[in-house]
């Protein structure tokens, strides 16, 4: 007959505080990872980019669920060297947001060999900067 051992029953009421910190740790450790990733993704872009003229298809300013901060979302829509069309979305100061309408032209820098990877050929820029 099986009977725990008394190791077993004391370990029990910490299952939820160790459950909890594992799930904080793969939270915060995919959180790094999205934000490297993108790192890696605008050096790439910095490095290899290409240009192309886009335009600016949406403008939004969105309350996050979590928090009460705004954020300025600019949708925008390019086609690459191929003929490929591709969208995508970019977040921006308020500054930057204002400058732009619905229809604008809008310069965009893509990664030739996978152009849904791309971005701001303004934001591109700043990260070659800040290569430098």
């Amino acid at each position: 007959m099986y009977s725990p051992s008394k190791y077993s029953i004391h370990i029990l009421p910490m299952f939820p505080i160790i459950f909890s910190l594992v799930a904080i740790i793969l939270i915060i450790s995919g959180g790094i990872f999205l934000a490297m990733q993108r790192v890696m993704e605008m050096k790439n872009l910095a490095e290899r980019g290409i240009t192309a003229q886009g335009n600016v298809t949406g403008k939004r300013s969105v309350t996050s669920p979590r928090s009460s901060t705004r954020r300025q979302k600019l949708d925008y829509r390019f086609k690459d060297q191929r003929g490929g069309e591709y969208s995508n979305t970019t977040v921006l100061t308020y500054a930057e947001y204002d400058q732009y309408k619905v229809g604008d032209a809008i310069e965009i820098a893509y990664l030739p060999e996978r152009p849904s990877i791309n971005g701001l050929k303004s934001f591109v820029d700043l990260a070659r900067d800040v290569k430098r």
